[in-house]
């Protein structure tokens, strides 16, 4: 039914909303005009005639479609639509910085003020790198995906690799650090073999903050992606869905742009 597809295409051209709003306001269009379609059909009206006639009477207009968008429209985007996109990326970009460094101080400061550890390891400094750079991560991918609802599928599973990379590296420092760690008590107890106990129970604390935080930031990030996938994926099905909907054949792929850009324009 080509009529149908292009009124279907024509209204998810003008449909500026994320996903998987998007979709579902499809197919609610698409059902009603089908059911129109099919009862013209059931009371002799020929099939081209019923198609162009469900067509005239219940496509959106670009009033009605500008309705739907008002409705529908993410409260980020109303808030911010009168500051340039340069000063949101800035505020963000600072907003994000500050609860990163937060989480840290929050995460740091009771280890410091408990004494732990006494000898702190070198591998600590980027195993904490590590870790701000998941927060910072989730917290960006969690703003464009939840709050600014930028769907755009070249952009959405950017971000998601570094996340695995991240945690396998915090657990490399972590099991590197500990050999560097245990190599250097042993250096100690061949230099002073009557300190063993005191050392012993030195290196025991200090390699466990050292494997302990290595481990969290490992969890954390393996946690974030899961998270963040499910989101993904879900607005990836929304895609296919709008795909089935509006006769786009081979549903969209994540290795490329949607046909439609970010702002529900042609391009």
């Amino acid at each position: 039914m080509p009529r149908l597809d292009e009124a279907l295409r024509s209204a998810a051209a003008r449909l500026d909303l994320p996903q998987p709003d998007r979709a579902r306001i499809l197919e609610e269009i698409a059902a009603d005009l089908e059911e129109l379609r099919a009862e013209l059909v059931r009371r002799g009206v020929p099939e081209a005639e019923a198609e162009a006639r469900a067509v005239e009477l219940l496509a959106p207009s670009d009033v009605a479609v500008r309705a739907l968008v008002d409705v529908h429209e993410p409260l980020y985007r109303a808030l911010t639509r009168r500051f340039s996109p340069s000063v949101m990326r800035r505020t963000e970009r600072m907003g994000i910085l500050v609860v990163t460094v937060a989480a840290l101080a929050a995460a740091v400061i009771p280890m410091a003020r408990g004494g732990l550890p006494r000898d702190p390891s070198p591998f600590l400094i980027p195993i904490f790198g590590l870790l701000a750079g998941v927060l910072a991560l989730m917290g960006r991918k969690a703003i464009q995906l939840w709050v600014e609802g930028d769907h755009a599928l070249g952009r959405l599973r950017s971000g998601l690799a570094a996340l695995l990379i991240s945690s396998g590296l915090a657990v490399g420092c972590a099991a590197a650090g500990f050999a560097f760690e245990l190599y250097r008590f042993a250096m100690r107890i061949e230099a002073n073999p009557d300190r063993m106990g005191p050392a012993l129970t030195r290196w025991i604390l200090d390699a466990s903050v050292l494997v302990g935080a290595g481990l969290v930031t490992a969890l954390v990030g393996g946690l974030c992606w899961f998270v963040l996938l499910q989101k993904v994926e879900a607005v990836e099905r929304a895609y296919r869905r709008e795909a089935a909907v509006t006769g786009g054949g081979r549903p969209p792929s994540p290795a490329f742009d949607h046909p439609l850009s970010p702002k529900g324009a042609l391009p």
